[in-house]
């Protein structure tokens, strides 16, 4: 019976100005965040959004978090594609890695792909059809909403995620998927401290805006034991068990027979 404990912010941008961004500036080294070239940020009336404009780079949070068995975090992101595509290809991934791997391709390790579709629509979750949520083509630039939230498991290196999705602009919810992923560090094992992070992949980039970017952690259930003693019984004036013409229902047939229960005749 277990009981979820509160979430811990690990940190929460939304790329405005307030933040210490100013328009067209490089997101390096400002508010915890690190990054290769092209990713800007930009306040445009107070809404605040990190754009890319594709390609392979990553972005990078340095607020780092662990998680114990069975302890799980929540990535939020709300993002759109400023440009449809009719590529097939992984265009981004966004996720976590343990610290100490590089800016390389497996940074992140851990998180949901994008992938474009030939037809400009894409997909969110992982390689397998049941762990994906198709965003259609009429959806591809729309302000979409992402939920990963992602559980380490008792294996070593092996963790499982709930993928949801929906689109803030149409107002429509767009589903959820189950999906699993195998961390892989530089040694092969769990590292324990870990960092958000953003990337685009090696095939052919499409325009990002991400307009707001979330992580926070969940501990693992509390057990909470219940002791059963079998040896004991309850009883009611005496009485452990019920009567059963009295507690039970009796079915007959109005008018017919004169069967009694408790001195009263049963169609009375």
């Amino acid at each position: 019976m277990p009981g979820w404990l509160c979430a811990g912010s690990v940190f929460d941008l939304d790329f405005t100005a307030a933040e210490g961004f100013v328009n067209g500036s490089s997101l390096n080294n400002q508010v915890n965040m690190n990054s290769q070239p092209n990713w800007v940020a930009s306040s445009v009336n107070g809404a605040g959004y990190a754009s890319y404009a594709g390609g392979w780079q990553r972005a990078r949070n340095f607020s780092d978090f662990t998680l114990e068995v069975g302890g799980s975090v929540v990535i939020e992101t709300i993002l759109r594609l400023t440009a449809s595509s009719s590529i097939d290809a992984n265009i981004y991934k966004l996720g976590f890695a343990e610290e100490l791997i590089d800016s390389g391709g497996a940074t992140p390790s851990i998180g949901s792909v994008f992938h474009m579709n030939g037809d400009g629509s894409y997909w969110v979750g992982a390689s397998g059809a049941d762990q994906q949520v198709l965003i259609s083509a009429s959806y591809a630039t729309d302000w979409i909403k992402i939920v990963q939230t992602i559980t380490r498991l008792s294996t070593p290196g092996q963790f499982r995620g709930v993928v949801t999705v929906s689109n803030l602009t149409a107002g429509v919810d767009l589903g959820s998927s189950l999906a699993a992923w195998t961390q892989s560090t530089f040694d092969g094992s769990w590292g324990g401290v870990m960092n958000a992070s953003f990337r685009g992949t090696d095939s052919p980039g499409v325009p990002i805006e991400i307009d707001r970017w979330t992580v926070s952690t969940v501990a693992p259930p509390e057990a909470i034991t219940i002791e059963v003693d079998a040896t004991r019984t309850r009883s009611i004036g005496g009485v452990g068990a019920l009567d059963r013409y009295t507690w039970f229902g009796v079915y007959h047939e109005a008018g017919f027979g004169n069967k009694q229960v408790d001195g009263k005749r049963i169609d009375e």
